[in-house]
């Protein structure tokens, strides 16, 4: 009943009125189903007027896409049309190659300079890196293979690394010897040692 409900006396004869006028179809007032029928030929057409809109824009969309793609084509036709091209004759290949090294030679080579100095600067980088990374591992082992003692002062705990001097240069091992040099009257602690011994 509630659907019954949901029309008014008016709006029923209306809608039986239509129906019978526009698709010859004659349908009672208190028929239970009429709000049904009109709630689906409301929705109907609001279907079809929705689809009518989404047409329209989609019309006037293509429409404008057209014109767009005219307006544009005529200046791409207008800009090719002011490139100015320049041809060249040539009696030998020769020539052709000088023209075409001025043009762009300089550039190449420059970009040439350019690339093979980044590569060097990467490289050389590199190497440096390589160098620390060495030192690093140079200075570890000679930690490693030293006697590492510690003490203990005042809540301070040292640790440090026992040396004994070494007559000369021959007889120095890493890690274990110091030589003292009268010259600047410093010690000299050998880190690495390249070349045989006698």
């Amino acid at each position: 009943m509630a659907e019954t409900e949901m029309l008014n006396e008016k709006q029923k004869r209306d809608f039986c009125a239509f129906l019978l006028k526009a698709y010859g179809i004659q349908i009672d007032m208190n028929n239970e189903l009429l709000p049904i029928y009109f709630l689906a030929y409301n929705s109907a057409r609001v279907s079809q007027d929705t689809i009518k809109r989404t047409t329209e824009k989609l019309e006037l969309t293509v429409g404008q896409f057209d014109q767009n793609l005219k307006d544009n084509l005529e200046k791409i036709q207008t800009a090719l049309g002011k490139i100015q091209t320049t041809q060249y004759q040539f009696k030998s290949r020769k020539e052709a190659f000088w023209l075409g090294f001025g043009q762009f030679g300089f550039s190449i080579l420059a970009s040439v300079t350019i690339i093979s100095l980044t590569l060097f600067a990467g490289w050389w980088l590199y190497q440096e890196k390589q160098h620390k990374a060495s030192s690093s591992n140079t200075v570890k082992s000679f930690i490693e293979s030293s006697e590492i003692d510690s003490a203990k002062t005042n809540n301070l705990n040292v640790s440090y690394i026992t040396l004994h001097p070494s007559k000369d240069l021959e007889s120095v091992v890493v890690g274990r010897n110091y030589i003292y040099d009268q010259k600047c009257n410093c010690i000299r602690i050998p880190v690495k040692v390249k070349g045989t011994k006698k």
